[in-house]
């Protein structure tokens, strides 16, 4: 009798498969594509293809970029003022483009102090008498600045606020404020929470980056057009604005041809790639539009859809659409999720708070209806400015 061995047995092998991933990558690629770019890709993919021929889109033929004036480089906006600065009046030639080179994309430092002035040939306490120098003169203000909180507090020694509340709070609070420790600081420092919502409001007045408004600018032309109709949003695809693939009707006979086979399949997943591009758009917009009450997040977008969560993230950051309040890319219309509540959005959160308190309701109240700790309710009440000197917050462990 022959002995049957009917166990379970894991045995590893090795297995060729040929994966999809050219085409994949041509879908992602095509699905991202700047709007004002894709005719231009759309020419790559057909070059030389019988089949059919790019129409350009009919309200801009002649290039989007003769829409934007010529940019203005952080380079090309500071050198004039480092020419009249009082403080490089006797520096030697080539100073100026030295200290240009040391700045990084946000107009901050890029070396420290000692290497600032082995690059200048100077010594620590001239190259740290001109950096100051250089802070107080140059527009606008929060250039050369060695870190954050330096660009910051050159803004408030600018307006004439070095002793007031929100210096204070960069200042002395920093630490705390770099850990998010917003309800320690009134006793830390001595202030009461009014005190603390003026100081943390002047502090978001300020600019902490001012070197990225010289980036390079670029045209965003909407694919997506939000239209009120009554108490709804309809959503139509600006065809006006997008490129099209037209048939040669012509060359339509000879699709059997052998030897035109690889053309005409080029032609037809060219087409498929616009198709789903425009398709995919479409559906998130009219997605949206459905639900525009209410606050999403990408979880619940990507389930709805059927669609992975980074093609919708790649989708809503790509696509630009006219509304009623201008022109708004697709991915602010989502919030980012609760780290305590996945499918509760942030956005969500501080507006079921701003009812509760209009309701009488607590933090605390409104965490138990929707089942999230105290103090993350608590935390983003915070930042909405609604706390009251009648309520105290109290830290506890989820």
């Amino acid at each position: 009798m022959t002995w049957i061995n009917d166990t379970l047995h894991l045995e590893a092998k090795l297995e060729g498969r040929l994966l999809p991933l050219p085409k994949l990558l041509a879908g992602l690629e095509m699905l991202t594509i700047p709007t004002e770019r894709l005719e231009e890709t759309l020419h790559k993919m057909l070059d030389a293809n019988p089949f059919g021929r790019i129409m350009p889109p009919e309200e801009v033929r002649d290039g989007w970029d003769d829409f934007l004036e010529a940019p203005q480089t952080m380079d090309s906006h500071l050198f004039p003022q480092l020419a009249t600065c009082p403080a490089l009046k006797d520096a030697a030639p080539g100073t100026s483009e030295k200290l240009l080179e040391c700045l990084d994309g946000r107009g901050y430092l890029n070396v420290a102090l000692n290497e600032l002035a082995l690059c200048l040939d100077s010594n620590l306490q001239r190259t740290e008498f001109l950096l100051r120098a250089l802070q107080d003169w140059v527009d606008p203000p929060g250039f050369f600045a060695r870190d954050l909180v330096d660009c910051l507090a050159i803004q408030l020694r600018r307006k004439g606020k070095e002793n007031g509340e929100a210096w204070r709070l960069l200042q002395e609070g920093r630490t705390l404020l770099e850990r998010g420790r917003m309800s320690d600081i009134p006793q830390a420092l001595g202030m009461t929470p009014k005190e603390l919502a003026r100081a943390l409001e002047d502090l978001r007045l300020l600019d902490p980056q001012p070197g990225r408004a010289f980036e390079p600018k670029h045209p965003v032309v909407p694919e997506i057009l939000f239209r009120a109709d009554g108490g709804e949003i309809t959503t139509v695809l600006l065809e006006k604005n997008l490129p099209r693939i037209v048939a040669e009707r012509d060359l339509l006979a000879w699709v059997d041809e052998a030897s035109l086979h690889p053309a005409w399949r080029q032609f037809r997943e060219t087409l498929a790639l616009l198709a789903r591009r425009y398709r995919t758009k479409l559906r998130l917009a009219r997605f949206l539009a459905s639900r525009q009450k209410s606050h999403l997040v990408l979880d619940e977008t990507a389930t709805a859809l059927g669609c992975h969560l980074s093609t919708v993230h790649r989708t809503a950051r790509s696509t630009w659409a006219l509304a009623p309040t201008g022109t708004i890319c697709l991915s602010r219309l989502f919030s980012r999720p609760l780290q305590a509540r996945p499918d509760l959005s942030v956005a969500a959160l501080e507006s079921a708070l701003s009812r509760g308190r209009q309701e009488g309701k607590s933090f605390a109240a409104v965490a138990r209806e929707l089942g999230i700790p105290r103090r993350t309710a608590a935390w983003h009440g915070r930042k909405l400015g609604k706390i009251g000197g009648r309520e105290k917050v109290t830290r506890h462990r989820d």
